[in-house]
């Protein structure tokens, strides 16, 4: 019955069922009021005897075929035959009307708008569903001064992605179910950092130019991460490095392709820009840290320099030194060079000029070596391999004592 005003003029008893489109506009002579509410299987049509005026229901509602009965309350409740949502198909753009409540809106995909109360007076509690078909998403729209309460985005995830509104106030609605994921991102440039609560699931980008930057993984004491919480980190700042470590009690497991490890201290590092792990919690004071980084070496070519310092993100690198004079490689304290025991670095002669490993003594750096600190010839490779803070062994194809 379309824009009607809807009055009861029927002997309904409690309970007793009717056609909707039956009833009709007169209640012993007084003119019945009506509210339009929104439940998820089913229509409420609020009645009283004592109200004096009419509410005109929305006239994109169809009414054929629905049941009303009077409860013993006094209500007059407008049921679907089926007890079921109304089902719509449902072209984008499209903006929200109040007759959508507790209906199902198929869409093919565009943007949704959500209307300010202004322009449709929404309820709280009003509940309406949204269901991408097809491959493009469907993406929600506030109107100005509309609040969309998301954990995440404001698009649906797929094809077949579900989403459901629900309006908790004036202006203002939640928002769940298949939505579209983004990960948050922190951009930090301090050090040290402890790891927090507020941290699980974000990207952590380390961005400080120190030559180490220090993030702590915490213990239950000190933060409330639950079991399964993932954190990731990522050494962006050119320049520096960041060393990841537990606090004292706390426990890394680490994946075997993450070359940058040491189990004595607890700790692992990002050498180089752009290198990620993932933290996961895995139980009690106890974390598995996770990399894409593949265990290969990197290879470097350095040329135009007779005067080479050694740096963090030469860890695991072959160093092709290409000069037709000599080249001196300085290995500098951890303070300057800071990489767990354990690390190996390559250095390959590849021109006429001759490398020579110079450790800072004076600073207290040690290299042992049967033989000199020198290449034997073009095409020789030595190694140095970290094992004590401020100590290395050198092996290889080294010039003779």
């Amino acid at each position: 019955m379309p824009n009607s005003f809807y009055n009861y003029d029927g002997s309904l008893l409690p309970g007793t069922l009717a056609k909707a489109e039956d009833v009709g506009y007169q209640y012993q002579s007084v003119a019945a009021g009506f509210e339009l509410l929104e439940a998820q299987l089913a229509r409420t049509i609020r009645f009283t005897p004592l109200f004096t005026g009419n509410a005109e229901i929305p006239d994109s509602l169809d009414y054929t075929d629905k049941l009303i009965y009077l409860n013993a309350n006094g209500d007059l409740d407008l049921l679907d035959a089926n007890f079921g949502l109304d089902v719509r198909n449902q072209a984008a753009p499209y903006t929200l009307v109040i007759a959508d409540t507790g209906n199902l809106l198929r869409v093919t995909g565009g943007t949704v708008t959500v209307p300010n109360n202004a322009t449709a007076p929404f309820k709280p509690g009003a509940i309406i569903y949204v269901l991408q078909v097809g491959t493009t998403k469907i993406t929600l729209s506030p109107m100005a001064g509309v609040t969309l309460n998301t954990p995440s985005s404001l698009s649906t995830a797929g094809n077949f992605a579900l989403i459901k509104l629900t309006n908790v106030g004036t202006d203002e609605w939640d928002i769940s179910g298949d939505l579209e994921h983004f990960q948050s991102i922190i951009t930090e440039g301090s050090s040290p950092r402890v790891l927090t609560a507020s941290d699980i699931g974000k990207l952590i980008r380390i961005t400080g130019a120190s030559t180490e930057n220090i993030v702590y993984i915490p213990t239950d004491t000190n933060a409330d991460i639950p079991i399964g919480a993932e954190i990731d980190l990522q050494q962006e700042g050119v320049g520096g490095c960041t060393r990841i470590t537990a606090q004292n009690g706390v426990t890394i497991e680490c994946a075997k392709n993450l070359e940058i490890w040491s189990e004595a201290s607890q700790s692992l590092w990002l050498l180089r820009q752009n290198e990620s792990v993932r933290l996961m919690k895995v139980g009690a004071d106890k974390w598995l840290a996770r990399s894409e980084t593949q265990e290969t070496v990197r290879v470097s070519t350095i040329t135009g320099t007779t005067d080479y310092q050694v740096r963090h993100f030469d860890a695991g690198s072959l160093l092709r030194i290409d000069n037709a004079n000599p080249v001196t490689a300085r290995i500098e304290p951890y303070g300057l060079l800071p990489v767990p025991i354990g690390t190996v670095i390559h250095l390959r002669q590849i021109g006429a000029g001759q490398i020579t490993v110079v450790p800072n003594t004076s600073n207290g750096v040690t290299v042992n070596t049967s033989d000199t600190l020198k290449t034997r010839a073009i095409g020789s490779t030595i190694s140095l391999i970290k094992i004590d803070t401020n100590e290395w062994d050198l092996v290889g194809d080294m010039e003779a004592v």
